[in-house]
């Protein structure tokens, strides 16, 4: 091959190369605020000589130019664990926090009508009548108070069981939403694999599996796991949700 042949060459794998690495940065910007979107990078390679050349009596063996080897996403598997990790955390921590909120506002306390008062106020009730056992009005006094304790206790009641009543049906939702996840997940599963197998680039798939996968930490503390072949399974307390 000509020194002509090899310039064009070189400079053709250059063009081609710098068009690629233009289109993936205008991809990038425009998915800037995309959820979830992981920065691409285009991986290239020089191509190696395969013939030699002579120039002024002198041997030189001249390179192909460049070729782009893959489209890598920058990502850190270690630090999506970690980030899950504490996704599941903070979902514990919320849901614990809103709930025993709920349950302090049942109690009212302290307050004049929470339950402390109510049965501080019955024992007063008692304590007066023990010094004057004959009189009415104290009688009266221990069962009103009486009446207003056990008031109190069966309004407490109810509402906890209100709440426990709602806290089962949040977690039956919450187990259609994973059942959901793990389904879309597999889905994807599906995609990535096929379409990775004819050697082609699922980055965009793996984003989306990525956000359903922070989804489901923050209802559950899950864990994941990528075979060398591109097999992706997640686990629920040891459990397999989704197998590939």
């Amino acid at each position: 091959m000509s020194s002509i042949f090899y310039g064009l060459e070189i400079a053709k794998s250059g063009l081609y190369s710098s068009q690629k690495g233009l289109e993936l940065t205008g991809h990038n910007v425009s998915n800037a605020s995309t959820k979830g979107y992981t920065r691409q990078v285009l991986n290239l390679k020089s191509v190696s000589a395969n013939n030699r050349i002579s120039f002024n009596d002198t041997k030189f063996e001249v390179g192909m130019g460049v070729d782009v080897v893959n489209i890598e996403q920058i990502r850190d598997n270690f630090l999506d664990m970690q980030y899950r990790q504490e996704l599941s955390r903070q979902g514990e921590y919320q849901i614990k926090a809103d709930n025993l909120n709920f349950i302090e506002s049942i109690f009212n306390e302290p307050s004049d009508t929470g339950l402390t008062t109510v049965i501080n106020n019955f024992f007063e009730a008692f304590q007066e009548l023990s010094k004057n056992p004959e009189s009415l009005t104290n009688r009266a006094l221990v069962r009103q108070r009486a009446s207003a304790l056990a008031d109190t206790i069966k309004k407490t009641n109810t509402q906890l069981e209100e709440l426990q009543k709602e806290l089962n049906e949040q977690i039956y939702d919450k187990i259609l939403e994973i059942n959901s996840l793990a389904s879309q997940i597999a889905d994807l599963n599906k995609q990535i694999f096929t379409l990775e197998l004819r050697k082609e680039k699922a980055n965009d798939l793996r984003d989306q599996r990525n956000v359903l996968v922070d989804r489901l930490a923050q209802i559950v503390d899950v864990k994941t796991y990528e075979d060398s072949n591109g097999r992706f399974s997640v686990f629920i307390g040891g459990e397999t949700l989704v197998n590939h």
